[in-house]
């Protein structure tokens, strides 16, 4: 069985070479399952594409430049991976703590749903699930020993066949970070694919603080109109294209409402409702 790992990094070569680490001893955990991991480096200065070079032969480094984010940089190093037609392909963040047997959970959660689908790890920090499935109202749904359908899933651990990537095809990369991983689970049912939480959590990771970010309303308005703006917070174009793309137009006044309406919370320097 051929399985492709694709990631990316960015000045976070500690954590990237824990990560590849662990995948590559959970893959050698599985009979007959070998691997290559495609990384997108998006201009670490911090050695990680180095190190990439130096410590893994099963690497394949792809170069951002700079300013690719997350979503282009996923975009970069998938579609080079699927170039292999391979038989699965994973999806991870590097700053994951994989358990051991990471590789084993997902396929045998695939096999247990006898079906093409999307498989999403969960991961947890100090007991509670972080990341991983989400349900129509977009909760997150906690593994429970079985499997569970969803509607959208986090790609810090995500698994798919070669028959989703060929209908489906690649993530967006005309995102400018995040979204794309939504967006791809929104595709997938629209094309007939299920996508099921794996029956227990693969990993530990830590949300990420709000602290510094538009939601920080210690911060000066305009810093924070700032943040909103950038790749990294909820800039225009990424929001209306996901709604524009995901949504009924019916319901695109709602989204408008509320990107407005988060400005106006920045203008009037409050914090955001807690939803």
């Amino acid at each position: 069985m051929k399985l492709a790992i694709v990631m990316c990094s960015h000045n976070r070569k500690n954590l990237t070479k824990r990560s590849i680490l662990q995948l590559n001893q959970s893959v050698m955990r599985c009979a007959d399952v070998s691997c290559k991991i495609y990384v997108c480096d998006d201009g670490s200065t911090d050695g990680t594409p180095e190190m990439l070079k130096e410590c893994f032969e099963n690497v394949v480094l792809l170069t951002g430049t700079g300013k690719l984010y997350w979503c282009k940089s996923m975009h970069m190093a998938m579609k080079e991976a699927v170039k292999e037609n391979y038989d699965f392909y994973l999806m991870v963040n590097d700053d994951t703590d994989f358990k051991d047997n990471v590789i084993q959970i997902m396929l045998e959660s695939y096999e247990k749903a006898g079906k093409s689908c999307g498989i999403v790890g969960s991961m947890s920090f100090e007991n509670n699930c972080t990341y991983g499935g989400r349900n129509a109202d977009k909760i997150l749904l906690q593994p429970n020993g079985r499997l569970q359908e969803c509607n959208w899933a986090n790609w810090n651990c995500f698994l798919i066949d070669r028959e989703i990537v060929k209908k489906v095809g690649i993530i967006d990369g005309k995102y400018q970070h995040a979204c794309g991983d939504f967006d791809y689970s929104y595709r997938m049912l629209q094309t007939g694919f299920p996508i099921f939480v794996a029956a227990d959590y693969v990993g530990e990771a830590q949300r990420n603080s709000l602290k510094g970010t538009y939601h920080d309303y210690s911060l000066t308005r305009r810093k924070r109109l700032k943040l909103l703006f950038s790749p990294k917070g909820l800039p225009a174009y990424s929001y209306f294209r996901y709604h524009i793309k995901t949504s009924k137009i019916k319901e695109l006044p709602q989204y408008i409402y509320s990107y407005i309406s988060i400005i106006g919370y920045i203008l009037l320097n409050k914090e955001f409702k807690k939803s």
